[in-house]
């Protein structure tokens, strides 16, 4: 019927879809109004798989799959990937919405992205959070890693923000 229509579109319930970079949830209410894909929409986040979803709406299958499948063939939503988590990201950290940023970070590095690339961008989330110990913590992780890549101005710059923002953890002080 036409729900394995539907399946065309979505072949696994554990994928995790986004709204695209430059998509704003009116765009998507613009073409499709109604509650339901609001909800949905809302639902795509990149933290929920198309089975979370499903649970989540409290709305038939048939009309998760419906509203995700048309967001998609309008390329309004894509398929969560590392590299678009990190880009989503980065744009929460320039709009200040650490804990959102953090989020993305956090799936990024689940979804097998390395964690390398996003300690500084990490500690930076928190420190927007106002969570200066737990930044402290990620800007001294991250001058241990740029120390043992050779790139010491880094590493210095990251130790003394980690000083600053806790200065009486002993284990922050430079080591060399």
């Amino acid at each position: 019927g036409e729900i394995d229509i539907l399946k065309q579109w979505i072949q696994d319930t554990k994928t995790i879809y986004m709204l695209k970079k430059n998509v704003m949830k009116k765009d998507c209410l613009a073409k499709y109004s109604g509650y339901s894909c609001g909800l949905i929409v809302d639902l795509l986040n990149g933290e929920n798989d198309v089975e979370s979803i499903c649970e989540k709406a409290r709305i038939s299958r048939y009309e998760v799959y419906r509203i995700i499948s048309l967001l998609l063939s309008d390329g309004f939503i894509q398929e969560t990937t590392p590299d678009n988590l990190l880009a989503t990201g980065d744009d929460y950290l320039n709009q200040k919405e650490g804990s959102k940023a953090l989020r993305m970070f956090e799936r990024y590095m689940e979804s097998g992205g390395d964690r390398s690339a996003v300690l500084k961008k990490i500690a930076y989330a928190k420190e927007i959070m106002g969570e200066k110990q737990l930044s402290a913590l990620d800007y001294g992780e991250y001058a241990d890693y740029c120390y043992q890549q050779g790139n010491h101005d880094e590493a210095f710059n990251s130790f003394e923000k980690a000083i600053e923002f806790w200065p009486e953890n002993a284990d922050l002080h430079i080591p060399y």
